[in-house]
């Protein structure tokens, strides 16, 4: 989908390293589920996936808790992925 999209696409196994080495999860988990505002980075291209993860029952507090453990799952697949510029094969600390 890569060459299809108007923008680039990030390479997420250096989202610490964009960000001095740190990977918040805090940050990240907002991020991916659309508590963040972006605003100044222009239109958001990836879906809201904690409104993706609700399901039919947005209102549910099971389904909230959920929601909330699909978002964490993604962030720490996001945070196990992370290397250091420049060497593939060198996870991030």
């Amino acid at each position: 989908m890569a060459p299809i999209l108007e923008v680039p696409v990030p390479d997420l196994t250096l989202i610490a390293a964009r960000r001095g080495g740190a990977f918040s999860a805090d940050e990240i988990f907002r991020i991916v589920d659309g508590q963040a505002d972006l605003g100044s980075h222009g239109p958001r291209n990836m879906p809201v996936w904690g409104y993706e993860f609700f399901g039919a029952d947005a209102d549910d507090e099971t389904a909230h808790g959920e929601a909330t453990r699909k978002v964490e799952s993604v962030v720490e697949f996001l945070r196990s992925i992370q290397r250091v510029p420049g060497d593939a094969a060198t996870p991030h600390p």
